[in-house]
C-alpha cells in the first residue's frame, strides 16, 4: 500500500512543478493574444510557459484587444517591442522588460510611468495618457519620443543626445533645455506655456512646430536646415528668416509680428506661406515684391510686400534686444542676465537720461542701492547693444 500512495505523491508534486511554471496572465484577452501567438507559444498548449517567455525576442503587439491587466508581461524579459495603445490599462510594469527598444503605450489611461529600468529604449509613445511627468534621464539611446497630450509641466532631455525625433504639443510645459539636443530633426511642441526656445544648438532641425504658445522673439539663424516652421498663435514681433535658405513653410498667423524679413533666396520654393492675422506687420521683406503679390495670397489686406521694407532697427539689434533677459523683473535687490553672446559691459540709466553706476559680476548686477522706479539696462555683447527697462521696488 506504501509504494500506490508514494507514486500519487510523486506525481502531484510533478504536477505542481509544472503549473508553477505556468506564467500568471489573469486577462483573459491577453492571454488569448499569447496564447494564439505561435511564435510565442511554441508547444501550442492552453498556457504560456515561463520557458517561453523568456525565449521570446520579438514583438508583442497588443494594441485594442480590451486589455485591462498586462500583469504577465514581466516574463518577456526579452522583447524588443511592447504595442499596448489603445487600452485601458490604467498602470502596469516593464521594468523587467530590459532589452525593451520600443514601447506604445498610447491612450492606455496611465498616469504614472516608470521606464528608469528601460536603458535600451530607443523609442516611446505614450501619447494620450495623463502623465504629469516623464522621466528620460536614463534612456540615453533614445532617439523619438512622443509624450503630446498630457498633463506634463517639465521635461529634462540633458541626457538625451541621440533625440531626433520629439512630440510633446498639447501639454503644460513652460520651459525647455534642449542644449544637448544637437541631433533633433522634428520637433513638435505647439499648445504649451512656452515663453521662449533656444533653438542655437539644434542646427540639424528640419521641422518645427510651437503655435499656440506664449513665446515672444524667436532666433533661428543657426536653424539652416529648417524646412517647415509653424509659429502661429504666439507674441511674436520680429522673425528674421533671411538666413533660412531650406525653408518651404511658414505659418505665423495670428502672431503680433511687425518685422517679417523671409528674403532668403529661396522664396519660389515655398508651398505654404501664411501670415494672416497680423495686423501690424505693414511690409513684409521677400526676394520678389511681385512674384510674392501673385503667389502668397495669405496676408492681411494691411500687409504688402517689398525688397527693402527699411526697417526702423537694423534686425540684427532688434533680435539682440529681444534676446536680452532680467529676472526677478521688478527686483530690490539682484537682477539677473541672460543674453545671446558674451558680456563686454553694463550700463543702467534713470528716465532722466543719467548713467548710474551699479556693481556686475557673472551675469548680475546689484540695484540694491537704486531708488525706486523704472530705469534701462544697456549692455554691450561681442555681438552688439543690447537695452531693456527693469524696475526697481
Amino acid at each position: 500500500m506504501k509504494k500506490p500512495l508514494l507514486f500519487t505523491i510523486a506525481l502531484s508534486v510533478i504536477g505542481f512543478g509544472a503549473t508553477a511554471q505556468d506564467v500568471n496572465i489573469p486577462d483573459a484577452n491577453f492571454k488569448a493574444y499569447l496564447v494564439g501567438n505561435p511564435l510565442i507559444n511554441t508547444n501550442s498548449d492552453t498556457e504560456i510557459q515561463v520557458s517561453e517567455a523568456a525565449a521570446f525576442t520579438g514583438n508583442i503587439f497588443g494594441t485594442n484587444l480590451g486589455i485591462t491587466d498586462l500583469t504577465g508581461v514581466e516574463a518577456f524579459t526579452s522583447i524588443e517591442g511592447l504595442y499596448v495603445r489603445d487600452n485601458n490599462l490604467g498602470s502596469f510594469d516593464v521594468s523587467a522588460c530590459t532589452a525593451l527598444t520600443y514601447l506604445d503605450c498610447q491612450n492606455t489611461g496611465i498616469s504614472t510611468l516608470d521606464i528608469s529600468a528601460n536603458t535600451a529604449l530607443g523609442g516611446i509613445t505614450c501619447s494620450m495618457n495623463n502623465l504629469t511627468s516623464l522621466d528620460v534621464s536614463t534612456n540615453t539611446a533614445l532617439t523619438a519620443i512622443n509624450c503630446s497630450n498630457n498633463d506634463i509641466t517639465s521635461l529634462d532631455l540633458s541626457n538625451n543626445p541621440l533625440l531626433s525625433n520629439f512630440s510633446c504639443d498639447n501639454n503644460a510645459i513652460t520651459s525647455m533645455d534642449l542644449s544637448n539636443n544637437t541631433a533633433l530633426l522634428y520637433f513638435v511642441c505647439h499648445f504649451n506655456d512656452l515663453t521662449a526656445l533656444d533653438l542655437s544648438n539644434c542646427t540639424a532641425l528640419a521641422h518645427f512646430s510651437c503655435a499656440g504658445n506664449n513665446i515672444t522673439s524667436l532666433d533661428l539663424s543657426n536653424n539652416l536646415a529648417l524646412g517647415a516652421l509653424y509659429c502661429a498663435q504666439n507674441d511674436i514681433t520680429l522673425l528674421d528668416l533671411g538666413v533660412n535658405t531650406s525653408l518651404q513653410i511658414l505659418n505665423a498667423s495670428d502672431c503680433d509680428l511687425s518685422i517679417l524679413n523671409i528674403a532668403n533666396g529661396n522664396n519660389v520654393n515655398f508651398s505654404l506661406f501664411n501670415t494672416i492675422g497680423n495686423p501690424n506687420l505693414a511690409c513684409i521683406q521677400v526676394d520678389d515684391a511681385a512674384w510674392s503679390t501673385t503667389n502668397w495670397t495669405s496676408i492681411d489686406a494691411t500687409s504688402s510686400f517689398s525688397e527693402d521694407c527699411s526697417y526702423p532697427l537694423a534686425i540684427d539689434e532688434i533680435v539682440l534686444n529681444e534676446s536680452l533677459s532680467l529676472y526677478p523683473n521688478p527686483s530690490s535687490s539682484q537682477l539677473n542676465i541672460e543674453i545671446k553672446g558674451n558680456i563686454i559691459s553694463t550700463k543702467v540709466v534713470d528716465a532722466m537720461g543719467s548713467v548710474l553706476e551699479v556693481s556686475f559680476t557673472s551675469n548680475t548686477i546689484d540695484v540694491s542701492e537704486l531708488s525706486n522706479g523704472v530705469y534701462v539696462l544697456q549692455v554691450e555683447t561681442d555681438k552688439g547693444v543690447a537695452r531693456q527697462k527693469f524696475i526697481k521696488d
